[in-house]
């Protein structure tokens, strides 16, 4: 799509290649949007996770480990809230929305998660922006029928990209009545064994470091990926995934608030500011001290 436009591959810029802001990333999206052609420039999901390197980049956050709770309505969240709402409502430059779920009916509603159908993978979106596991899932279907590439998030305002991470721990119940079995079965999964599985097979980022090289490998089908991407996220500043006990509930609220905030019928800044106060009586990981203490986002490397 790129190509197509004239537009320049950000990894063959002579200045600092690979680096890209805001605006030269919404200049991409402009060029190559042409709804004429059910073609569109970004596929950016509007979920509170999703918004987070918008708001993390400039150097806030919407939601708090200590103290813990959701902060929505700070400045740069309003901010990024409304950046998204003009690249959807305004701009028309974003497939999320009903043009996506128009778009991925053949595949159902989860279309991610079967097999890596998504808009990107089918060539009628210039940037996709999720996670790395869509990277290994996107291969078998995009194949050679077109190059692509990844991208570190933008910088804002001079300030690095922010990404979003987040993690599959495992965990054993207390009162599990095979307690050996389990702790067996844990101790596998953090093993040589199967952590060289999930690098060679590429299923997920192992979270053996020694591991992790093998894993971001280009494939053969792709070769001059940069996978390094992934890698380098810890070592700029970063969010993480936020749960709770009641992140489901948390969620329903959201979803909510964000629909009614991008189609008009709440301000974004009263729209969110509800959200929070909503979403903070329904937080709960337990009681007891804060299992997050002196933990700020967005995280800085040392």
């Amino acid at each position: 799509m790129l190509k197509k436009k004239g537009i320049q591959d950000p990894w063959e810029k002579r200045d600092k290649p690979g680096e890209w802001t805001l605006e030269e990333m919404l200049d991409i999206v402009r060029r190559t949007t042409d709804p004429a052609q059910d073609e569109w420039g970004l596929d950016w999901s509007r979920g509170y996770h999703e918004m987070g390197p918008l708001i993390w980049t400039q150097g806030a956050t919407h939601f708090n480990y200590d103290p813990i709770g959701w902060t929505l309505d700070n400045p740069a969240s309003v901010t990024a809230f409304q950046w998204a709402i003009d690249w959807w409502a305004k701009n028309k430059w974003n497939v999320d929305g009903p043009e996506k779920t128009r778009m991925m009916q053949p595949w159902g509603g989860r279309a991610l998660d079967n097999n890596g159908m998504t808009p990107f993978a089918h060539g009628k979106a210039a940037v996709h922006y999720r996670s790395v596991n869509d990277w290994s899932r996107m291969w078998p279907v995009i194949k050679d029928q077109f190059e692509w590439d990844m991208m570190p998030i933008p910088s804002i305002n001079g300030k690095v990209g922010a990404a979003w991470t987040a993690g599959h721990p495992v965990n054993m119940w207390s009162k599990t009545k095979v307690k050996d079995d389990t702790w067996d079965f844990l101790k596998f999964l953090i093993g040589d064994d199967f952590q060289k599985f999930m690098s060679e097979e590429q299923v997920l980022v192992p979270a053996k470091v020694e591991h992790q090289a093998r894993f971001y490998r280009a494939p053969s089908v792709q070769p001059h990926q940069h996978a390094k991407v992934f890698s380098d996220v810890f070592k700029k500043p970063h969010g993480i995934a936020w749960r709770n006990f009641k992140s489901a509930e948390n969620g329903t609220v959201y979803n909510e608030y964000r629909d009614k905030i991008f189609r008009g019928e709440l301000g974004v800044q009263n729209g969110l500011k509800e959200a929070s106060s909503r979403m903070n009586q329904d937080l709960e990981w337990g009681g007891g001290e804060n299992p997050w203490k002196g933990m700020k986002l967005p995280i800085v490397p040392k």
